[in-house]
């Protein structure tokens, strides 16, 4: 059930400013707009800074209706993280596979060793060495692209 601008709640110990609210049945952060309010004072929400729920002491407000944002819903701390999950598997399944790759030991280890193939294969059988070294290096790195 999300909590909207101009509804009403209970500090649960002193906002200085920071503190807890009890808003219909639930526990949540929030701070005080206004500074210091004792426990158990009576707040209305008058915003959200995405961390926290933004109060205002109930008597220095005067009439509800007239609140910016009357009726806004305002999401919480734990709606927003899902929304950030959610927001970070999509980046990841729109990755492509070469921006997924990582490497790791065994593939520096065999790129390593395919590099030093060329160099040895040109020098042993000239051009033809070399293309063959060269070939090693695709298949290995092919092989830890798309099989792997």
């Amino acid at each position: 059930m999300p909590i909207t601008i101009g509804e009403l709640g209970q500090t649960i110990g002193p906002l200085r400013p920071g503190g807890v609210i009890c808003v219909s049945g639930r526990r949540f952060p929030a701070r005080s707009v206004e500074g210091f309010l004792e426990a158990g004072s009576w707040v209305i929400v008058t915003g959200s800074d995405n961390f926290e729920f933004l109060v205002r002491a109930r008597n220095s407000v005067g009439n509800l209706p007239g609140l910016s944002g009357f009726g806004l819903e305002l999401p919480t701390r734990e709606e927003i993280h899902e929304e950030r999950n959610e927001e970070q598997v999509d980046r990841q399944q729109s990755l492509t596979r070469w921006e997924r790759f990582e490497f790791g030991t065994e593939e520096y280890l065999l790129l390593g060793v395919s590099a030093p193939m060329m160099v040895a294969g040109y020098f042993f059988f000239g051009l033809i060495g070399l293309l063959a070294g060269l070939l090693v290096t695709l298949v290995i790195i092919g092989y830890f692209l798309f099989l792997s």
